[in-house]
Protein backbone atom coordinates (compact mmCIF):
# COMPACT_ATOMS: atom_id res chain seq x y z
CA UNK A 1 0.00 0.00 0.00
CA UNK A 2 1.47 3.41 -0.97
CA UNK A 3 2.34 5.94 1.71
CA UNK A 4 -0.28 8.66 2.06
CA UNK A 5 0.54 12.37 1.97
CA UNK A 6 -1.70 15.24 3.04
CA UNK A 7 -0.94 18.73 1.72
CA UNK A 8 -2.60 21.85 3.18
CA UNK A 9 -0.94 24.84 1.55
CA UNK A 10 -2.51 28.14 0.53
CA UNK A 11 -3.92 28.26 -3.03
CA UNK A 12 -1.57 31.16 -3.75
CA UNK A 13 1.10 28.46 -4.09
CA UNK A 14 -1.13 26.21 -6.23
CA UNK A 15 1.19 26.10 -9.25
CA UNK A 16 4.18 25.12 -7.12
CA UNK A 17 2.13 22.64 -5.11
CA UNK A 18 1.14 20.77 -8.28
CA UNK A 19 4.84 20.68 -9.15
CA UNK A 20 5.39 18.99 -5.77
CA UNK A 21 2.42 16.65 -6.25
CA UNK A 22 3.75 15.49 -9.62
CA UNK A 23 7.06 14.54 -8.00
CA UNK A 24 5.37 12.74 -5.09
CA UNK A 25 3.09 10.77 -7.39
CA UNK A 26 6.01 9.79 -9.60
CA UNK A 27 7.53 8.32 -6.45
CA UNK A 28 4.40 6.21 -5.97
CA UNK A 29 2.86 8.20 -3.11
CA UNK A 30 -0.87 8.72 -2.66
CA UNK A 31 -1.49 12.48 -2.30
CA UNK A 32 -4.46 14.42 -0.98
CA UNK A 33 -4.38 18.20 -1.46
CA UNK A 34 -6.68 20.50 0.53
CA UNK A 35 -6.84 23.41 -1.92
CA UNK A 36 -7.89 26.19 0.42
CA UNK A 37 -6.22 28.57 2.92
CA UNK A 38 -5.14 26.50 5.90
CA UNK A 39 -4.48 29.23 8.48
CA UNK A 40 -7.87 28.73 10.12
CA UNK A 41 -7.88 24.94 9.86
CA UNK A 42 -9.09 23.64 13.22
CA UNK A 43 -7.37 20.89 15.18
CA UNK A 44 -10.35 18.54 15.00
CA UNK A 45 -10.71 18.77 11.22
CA UNK A 46 -6.97 18.51 10.67
CA UNK A 47 -6.75 15.46 12.93
CA UNK A 48 -9.46 13.76 10.87
CA UNK A 49 -7.66 14.60 7.62
CA UNK A 50 -4.41 13.16 8.97
CA UNK A 51 -5.81 10.00 10.52
CA UNK A 52 -4.24 7.70 7.91
CA UNK A 53 -1.43 9.94 6.64
CA UNK A 54 2.27 9.20 7.02
CA UNK A 55 3.53 12.54 5.64
CA UNK A 56 2.03 15.98 6.15
CA UNK A 57 3.09 18.97 4.02
CA UNK A 58 1.84 22.03 5.90
CA UNK A 59 1.64 25.70 5.10
CA UNK A 60 0.44 27.85 8.00
CA UNK A 61 -2.05 25.54 9.71
CA UNK A 62 -1.44 25.21 13.46
CA UNK A 63 -0.16 21.72 14.27
CA UNK A 64 -0.49 21.19 18.05
CA UNK A 65 0.11 18.03 20.01
CA UNK A 66 -3.54 17.01 19.81
CA UNK A 67 -3.35 16.86 16.01
CA UNK A 68 -0.25 14.67 16.08
CA UNK A 69 -1.77 12.34 18.66
CA UNK A 70 -4.84 11.96 16.43
CA UNK A 71 -2.61 10.76 13.57
CA UNK A 72 -0.92 7.55 14.80
CA UNK A 73 0.75 6.87 11.44
CA UNK A 74 2.23 10.33 11.02
CA UNK A 75 6.02 10.18 10.65
CA UNK A 76 7.01 13.41 8.87
CA UNK A 77 5.78 17.01 8.93
CA UNK A 78 7.35 18.97 6.06
CA UNK A 79 6.85 22.74 6.34
CA UNK A 80 6.17 24.31 2.94
CA UNK A 81 8.29 27.31 3.85
CA UNK A 82 10.82 28.36 6.46
CA UNK A 83 9.25 29.27 9.79
CA UNK A 84 8.08 26.32 11.90
CA UNK A 85 6.48 28.30 14.73
CA UNK A 86 3.05 26.88 13.78
CA UNK A 87 4.27 23.38 14.69
CA UNK A 88 4.63 22.06 18.24
CA UNK A 89 8.23 20.92 17.88
CA UNK A 90 8.44 19.56 21.42
CA UNK A 91 5.45 17.30 20.84
CA UNK A 92 6.82 16.18 17.47
CA UNK A 93 10.13 15.18 19.05
CA UNK A 94 8.43 13.29 21.88
CA UNK A 95 6.15 11.44 19.45
CA UNK A 96 8.99 10.55 17.08
CA UNK A 97 7.73 12.71 14.21
CA UNK A 98 10.40 14.35 12.07
CA UNK A 99 9.98 18.01 11.07
CA UNK A 100 11.65 19.59 8.05
CA UNK A 101 11.50 22.98 6.36
CA UNK A 102 13.01 24.78 3.38
CA UNK A 103 15.56 27.25 4.78
CA UNK A 104 16.80 29.86 2.35
CA UNK A 105 14.27 29.01 -0.36
CA UNK A 106 12.52 32.37 -0.07
CA UNK A 107 15.54 34.41 1.03
CA UNK A 108 15.86 36.24 -2.29
CA UNK A 109 12.17 37.15 -2.31
CA UNK A 110 12.25 38.53 1.25
CA UNK A 111 15.52 40.39 0.64
CA UNK A 112 14.14 42.06 -2.48
CA UNK A 113 10.92 42.98 -0.66
CA UNK A 114 12.98 44.47 2.15
CA UNK A 115 14.87 46.71 -0.23
CA UNK A 116 11.62 47.60 -2.00
CA UNK A 117 9.84 48.84 1.11
CA UNK A 118 13.04 50.50 2.29
CA UNK A 119 13.05 52.60 -0.87
CA UNK A 120 9.31 53.22 -0.59
CA UNK A 121 9.60 54.46 2.98
CA UNK A 122 12.54 56.77 2.42
CA UNK A 123 11.10 58.19 -0.81
CA UNK A 124 7.62 58.41 0.80
CA UNK A 125 6.01 56.71 -2.17
CA UNK A 126 2.75 55.92 -0.35
CA UNK A 127 2.13 59.58 0.49
CA UNK A 128 3.12 60.71 -3.00
CA UNK A 129 0.88 58.17 -4.74
CA UNK A 130 -2.06 58.93 -2.44
CA UNK A 131 -1.64 62.67 -2.96
CA UNK A 132 -1.71 62.32 -6.73
CA UNK A 133 -4.79 60.06 -6.64
CA UNK A 134 -6.55 62.78 -4.66
CA UNK A 135 -5.87 65.16 -7.57
CA UNK A 136 -2.95 66.84 -5.88
CA UNK A 137 0.23 67.77 -7.71
CA UNK A 138 2.90 68.64 -5.20
CA UNK A 139 6.48 67.69 -4.69
CA UNK A 140 7.21 65.62 -1.60
CA UNK A 141 10.91 65.31 -0.83
CA UNK A 142 12.32 62.00 0.26
CA UNK A 143 15.67 60.56 1.28
CA UNK A 144 18.31 58.46 -0.46
CA UNK A 145 19.61 55.11 0.68
CA UNK A 146 23.12 56.15 -0.31
CA UNK A 147 25.20 56.99 2.73
CA UNK A 148 22.62 55.77 5.23
CA UNK A 149 23.39 53.15 7.88
CA UNK A 150 21.42 49.93 7.74
CA UNK A 151 21.15 47.84 10.88
CA UNK A 152 20.35 44.17 10.27
CA UNK A 153 19.10 42.14 13.21
CA UNK A 154 19.54 38.52 12.16
CA UNK A 155 22.33 37.89 9.67
CA UNK A 156 21.27 34.48 8.37
CA UNK A 157 20.22 33.57 4.84
CA UNK A 158 17.92 36.55 4.37
CA UNK A 159 19.98 39.04 6.34
CA UNK A 160 23.06 38.30 4.26
CA UNK A 161 21.18 38.84 1.00
CA UNK A 162 19.83 42.14 2.32
CA UNK A 163 23.37 43.17 3.29
CA UNK A 164 24.86 42.58 -0.15
CA UNK A 165 22.04 44.49 -1.85
CA UNK A 166 22.27 47.36 0.62
CA UNK A 167 26.02 47.64 0.04
CA UNK A 168 25.28 47.94 -3.70
CA UNK A 169 23.17 51.02 -2.86
CA UNK A 170 26.11 52.53 -1.02
CA UNK A 171 24.78 51.95 2.47
CA UNK A 172 26.92 51.30 5.52
CA UNK A 173 25.83 48.01 7.07
CA UNK A 174 26.04 46.95 10.70
CA UNK A 175 24.56 43.69 11.96
CA UNK A 176 23.58 41.96 15.16
CA UNK A 177 23.23 38.20 15.54
CA UNK A 178 23.84 35.57 18.19
CA UNK A 179 25.86 33.71 15.53
CA UNK A 180 29.11 35.16 14.22
CA UNK A 181 29.76 35.36 10.47
CA UNK A 182 33.34 36.66 10.31
CA UNK A 183 34.08 35.57 6.73
CA UNK A 184 30.89 37.07 5.34
CA UNK A 185 31.30 40.30 7.29
CA UNK A 186 34.91 40.69 6.18
CA UNK A 187 34.13 39.94 2.54
CA UNK A 188 31.15 42.33 2.34
CA UNK A 189 32.27 45.08 4.71
CA UNK A 190 29.57 44.41 7.28
CA UNK A 191 30.30 45.54 10.83
CA UNK A 192 29.15 43.28 13.69
CA UNK A 193 27.60 45.17 16.61
CA UNK A 194 25.63 44.66 19.78
CA UNK A 195 21.88 45.11 19.75
CA UNK A 196 21.93 48.49 21.50
CA UNK A 197 24.64 49.79 19.19
CA UNK A 198 22.76 48.55 16.12
CA UNK A 199 19.57 50.27 17.24
CA UNK A 200 21.26 53.53 18.20
CA UNK A 201 23.37 54.05 15.06
CA UNK A 202 21.10 52.89 12.24
CA UNK A 203 18.93 54.99 9.96
CA UNK A 204 17.07 51.84 8.94
CA UNK A 205 16.54 48.72 11.05
CA UNK A 206 15.45 45.48 9.39
CA UNK A 207 14.53 42.32 11.28
CA UNK A 208 15.32 38.81 10.07
CA UNK A 209 15.11 36.57 13.14
CA UNK A 210 12.93 33.53 13.84
CA UNK A 211 10.24 33.63 16.50
CA UNK A 212 11.59 31.95 19.64
CA UNK A 213 11.19 32.58 23.37
CA UNK A 214 14.32 34.76 23.12
CA UNK A 215 13.04 36.88 20.22
CA UNK A 216 9.39 37.22 21.22
CA UNK A 217 8.77 40.98 21.54
CA UNK A 218 12.49 41.62 21.39
CA UNK A 219 11.63 44.99 19.87
CA UNK A 220 9.53 46.73 22.51
CA UNK A 221 9.24 50.23 24.01
CA UNK A 222 12.83 50.30 25.28
CA UNK A 223 14.35 49.13 22.01
CA UNK A 224 12.23 51.47 19.90
CA UNK A 225 13.25 54.30 22.21
CA UNK A 226 16.93 53.57 21.51
CA UNK A 227 16.50 54.03 17.76
CA UNK A 228 17.61 57.25 16.10
CA UNK A 229 14.90 59.91 15.83
CA UNK A 230 13.33 59.61 12.41
CA UNK A 231 14.72 56.11 11.74
CA UNK A 232 12.53 53.53 10.03
CA UNK A 233 11.81 49.91 10.96
CA UNK A 234 11.23 47.06 8.51
CA UNK A 235 9.66 43.91 9.88
CA UNK A 236 9.44 40.87 7.60
CA UNK A 237 10.50 38.30 10.23
CA UNK A 238 7.73 36.72 12.30
CA UNK A 239 4.70 38.16 14.04
CA UNK A 240 5.40 38.48 17.75
CA UNK A 241 8.98 39.72 17.37
CA UNK A 242 7.77 43.34 17.59
CA UNK A 243 5.50 44.78 20.27
CA UNK A 244 2.85 46.22 17.95
CA UNK A 245 1.33 48.54 20.57
CA UNK A 246 4.75 50.03 21.29
CA UNK A 247 5.40 50.41 17.56
CA UNK A 248 2.12 52.28 17.15
CA UNK A 249 3.08 54.70 19.91
CA UNK A 250 6.57 55.25 18.47
CA UNK A 251 5.13 56.03 15.03
CA UNK A 252 2.24 58.15 16.28
CA UNK A 253 4.46 60.14 18.61
CA UNK A 254 7.02 60.91 15.91
CA UNK A 255 9.90 59.00 17.44
CA UNK A 256 10.14 56.84 14.33
CA UNK A 257 10.00 58.17 10.81
CA UNK A 258 8.15 55.18 9.44
CA UNK A 259 7.77 51.42 9.36
CA UNK A 260 6.94 48.59 6.99
CA UNK A 261 5.30 45.56 8.60
CA UNK A 262 4.59 42.32 6.75
CA UNK A 263 3.98 39.99 9.72
CA UNK A 264 1.71 40.33 12.72
CA UNK A 265 1.17 38.67 16.06
CA UNK A 266 -2.36 37.70 15.02
CA UNK A 267 -2.92 36.82 11.38
CA UNK A 268 -4.88 37.62 9.38
CA UNK A 269 -4.71 41.18 10.74
CA UNK A 270 -8.04 42.40 12.06
CA UNK A 271 -8.65 45.84 13.43
CA UNK A 272 -5.41 47.48 14.48
CA UNK A 273 -4.41 51.07 15.31
CA UNK A 274 -1.53 50.56 12.90
CA UNK A 275 -4.09 50.77 10.08
CA UNK A 276 -4.79 54.39 11.01
CA UNK A 277 -1.23 55.64 10.52
CA UNK A 278 0.06 57.34 7.38
CA UNK A 279 3.74 56.59 8.00
CA UNK A 280 3.51 52.81 7.79
CA UNK A 281 3.33 50.27 4.95
CA UNK A 282 1.24 47.20 5.83
CA UNK A 283 1.37 44.01 3.76
CA UNK A 284 -0.30 40.62 4.42
CA UNK A 285 2.69 38.33 5.10
CA UNK A 286 3.73 38.23 1.45
CA UNK A 287 7.43 39.17 1.57
CA UNK A 288 8.49 35.64 0.71
CA UNK A 289 5.77 34.97 -1.84
CA UNK A 290 7.01 34.92 -5.42
CA UNK A 291 6.53 32.30 -8.11
CA UNK A 292 10.26 31.57 -8.07
CA UNK A 293 10.44 31.18 -4.29
CA UNK A 294 7.42 28.87 -4.29
CA UNK A 295 9.05 26.60 -6.86
CA UNK A 296 12.25 26.45 -4.81
CA UNK A 297 10.21 25.56 -1.72
CA UNK A 298 8.37 22.83 -3.64
CA UNK A 299 11.64 21.34 -4.87
CA UNK A 300 13.23 21.36 -1.40
CA UNK A 301 10.10 19.89 0.16
CA UNK A 302 10.23 17.05 -2.37
CA UNK A 303 13.90 16.54 -1.50
CA UNK A 304 12.99 16.37 2.20
CA UNK A 305 10.29 13.75 1.59
CA UNK A 306 12.62 11.68 -0.57
CA UNK A 307 15.40 11.88 2.01
CA UNK A 308 12.99 10.81 4.76
CA UNK A 309 11.71 7.85 2.76
CA UNK A 310 15.21 6.79 1.75
CA UNK A 311 16.39 6.88 5.34
CA UNK A 312 13.32 5.10 6.71
CA UNK A 313 13.80 2.25 4.23
CA UNK A 314 17.35 1.53 5.35
CA UNK A 315 17.59 -1.83 7.08
CA UNK A 316 18.53 -1.68 10.70
CA UNK A 317 21.99 -2.86 11.56
CA UNK A 318 21.97 -6.51 12.63
CA UNK A 319 23.15 -7.08 16.17
CA UNK A 320 26.82 -7.96 16.42
CA UNK A 321 28.55 -10.24 18.91
CA UNK A 322 28.40 -9.20 22.52
CA UNK A 323 31.43 -7.11 23.49
CA UNK A 324 34.08 -8.87 25.54
CA UNK A 325 34.41 -7.70 29.09
CA UNK A 326 37.56 -7.77 31.15
CA UNK A 327 37.02 -9.65 34.36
Amino acid sequence: MPSKVLITVSPIYRRAVWRLIDGLQQDGLEVRYLDRPDEQLGATELGELLVDAEIYVVGNAPVPRSVMEAAPGLKLIAKFGVGVDNIDLTAAAELGIQVTNAPGANATAVAEMTLGVMLALLRRLSQIERSLREWGWRAIAGQELYGKTLGIIGLGNIGQQVATRARAFGMRVIANDIVEYPDFCRQHDVHPAGLDQTLAHSDVITLHVPLTPLTRRMIGPAELGRMKPGAVLIHTARGGVVDEAALHQALKGGGLGGAAVDVFENEPLGWSPLRELDNIILTPHIAGITYEAAERIADRTLESVRAFRSYSKKPSRPPGPAPKRDL
